[in-house]
């Protein structure tokens, strides 16, 4: 079982040499698939590593991942954000798992001594555990052939990874939600303030399950 690691990128160009390095550094025979949804394509310029596998797309997260695992040659796809690093025995974990379960993510840890930060990573872990339903950003991996099943991600301007694993609940497909986190960087609530981002975020998630359009859902994000 080899794994494709797909990482949209939107002006990452800082970091995302750090992040390749991380990546190969535990899991040695592993595919990278870089998409960029600049059309500057600053991110893909920036890269040093001629392994990585480089494409171009319009701006989505869900364009971005549907086609890095449209050009993906391995049987495991690992979407994986720009500001987010797996803990070290990422590779070993994903492979065992996926003997058992078809789909799987790891736990949230947010990389940041704010209290309040951390008491919010505790409740999305508690959440995540009773929902069975990840976000994006804990790295989340999957069969080809489940992804295949399910048509990939819809393409919505928010939310496609809540979209994705409700689509997965509902065709009964068994769910791993790891003990194991990755660590993500706090910069989306440190933006905002922490509590006044993670209020927005519920208000987001309720509106979408009422039924709210996921473009009137971007507005709100924005």
């Amino acid at each position: 079982m080899k794994i494709s690691v797909i990482i949209p990128v939107y002006h990452e160009s800082e970091s995302i040499n750090n992040l390749i390095a991380h990546v190969k550094s535990i899991m040695k025979d592993s595919e990278i698939i870089v998409v960029d949804g600049s059309p500057e394509k600053d991110t893909l310029n920036a890269i040093k590593d001629k392994e990585v596998v480089q494409l171009s797309s319009e701006k989505g997260r869900a364009k971005q991942m549907n086609l890095g695992a449209e050009k993906a040659t391995n049987t495991i796809f690992l979407f994986l954000h720009a500001d987010t690093y797996l803990p070290k025995n990422a590779f070993q974990l994903i492979t065992n798992e996926l003997k058992t379960y078809s789909v799987g993510a790891f736990s949230l840890g947010i990389q940041s001594s704010n209290i309040i930060i951390n008491i919010i990573e505790i409740i999305a872990n508690i959440r995540t555990k009773l929902t069975k339903v990840p976000y994006g950003d804990q790295a989340h991996f999957v069969k080809k052939e489940v992804f295949t099943q399910l048509e990939g991600f819809k393409n919505i301007p928010i939310l496609e990874d809540v979209d994705f694993m409700t689509r997965v609940k509902k065709a009964r497909y068994p769910i791993k939600i790891l003990n194991q986190k990755v660590k993500t960087s706090p910069r989306r609530w440190k933006k905002e303030g922490p509590i006044k981002r993670t209020l927005k975020n519920w208000r987001i998630l309720i509106k979408y399950h009422l039924g709210v359009s996921p473009e009137k859902l971007k507005e709100l994000y924005q």
